[in-house]
């Protein structure tokens, strides 16, 4: 990665378990809010703007240009990689779960569309006697008071769809992010 603007953050830098996913998600805030205003994220969103009649149409759009323009790919072991928003779309566009949900959410608050993380437990890792939070997803509100799940992992079907209503949620934990 030859981003100046990506944050490496090692397994040890955070303490294990669930306080080490409270700071992964207070980064991913601040790097979305702070990157909402750059004018790679503007010149997207801009255009979003303008294409769109209401939330939905913007959230839709902003979903789609997630998906279409940035690849998934694992972070190395015992390395978090979290790609800042201006990042992704500039120089390097790919990223796991954190990094696709921080550009999403840096879009989302450009677009003025209130948006949180929800971080989830889904599987038992061998060794483990708890479900570990081990996966990242965007919700959005879409207006009246509806607020839908967006997981860009899952490509077009995760637009609408948490997992893909085929595995079991055992933990779940959400976060505001705007």
């Amino acid at each position: 990665m030859s981003c100046k603007n990506k944050v490496i953050v090692k397994n040890d830098d955070f303490p294990d378990g669930d306080i080490g996913v409270d700071e992964t998600v207070k980064l991913i805030k601040k790097l979305a809010i702070r990157d909402s205003t750059s004018k790679e994220i503007r010149f997207i969103t801009d255009k979003i703007k303008f294409a769109s009649k209401n939330n939905y149409d913007k959230v839709k759009l902003a979903f789609d240009y997630v998906v279409k323009n940035v690849n998934y790919k694992f972070d190395p072991e015992d390395v978090e990689y979290v790609v800042s928003p201006r990042c992704l779309i500039k120089d390097v566009p790919y990223g796991d779960c954190d990094c696709m949900s921080c550009l999403l959410c840096s879009m989302l608050i450009a677009l003025s569309v209130s948006c949180w993380v929800k971080v989830i437990a889904h599987k038992l890792p061998q060794g483990y006697d708890y479900y570990p939070f081990s996966h990242i997803y965007v919700l959005a509100d879409i207006g009246g008071d509806k607020i839908i799940p967006l997981d860009p992992v899952m490509k077009e079907s995760g637009f609408f769809n948490e997992l893909g209503n085929t595995k079991k949620i055992h933990r779940d934990k959400i976060y505001k992010i705007y």
